[in-house]
C-alpha cells in the first residue's frame, strides 16, 4: 500500500513538474522564437528597401556638389 502511495506521489510530481515548469517554458519559448523571426524579416525587408531606395537615389547625379564644400574657414583658439 505505502508502494503504491509512493507511485502515485511521484506521478503527482512528475506531472506538477511537466505541466507547471517544462509545458509553459516550451511554449514561450516557441513564442519568442517566432516573434524573433519575425522580427528578423522585417529587418531583412527594410534594409532591402533602403539599400533598393539609396542604389537609385545614387544612380542619379547631385545638382549642386560645389555647396557641399563651399564655406568659409573659421580658425579658433584653445581655451584652457
Amino acid at each position: 500500500m505505502i508502494k503504491f502511495l509512493l507511485e502515485l506521489f511521484v506521478l503527482y510530481i512528475v506531472y506538477k513538474f511537466v505541466f507547471e515548469l517544462v509545458l509553459p517554458v516550451y511554449q514561450a519559448t516557441k513564442q519568442i522564437k517566432k516573434k524573433m523571426d519575425h522580427a528578423s524579416q522585417q529587418m531583412n525587408q527594410q534594409q532591402s528597401n533602403t539599400y533598393t531606395n539609396n542604389n537609385s537615389s545614387a544612380s542619379t547625379p547631385n545638382k549642386n556638389k560645389s555647396d557641399i564644400g563651399g564655406g568659409d574657414y573659421i580658425e579658433f583658439e584653445e581655451v584652457k
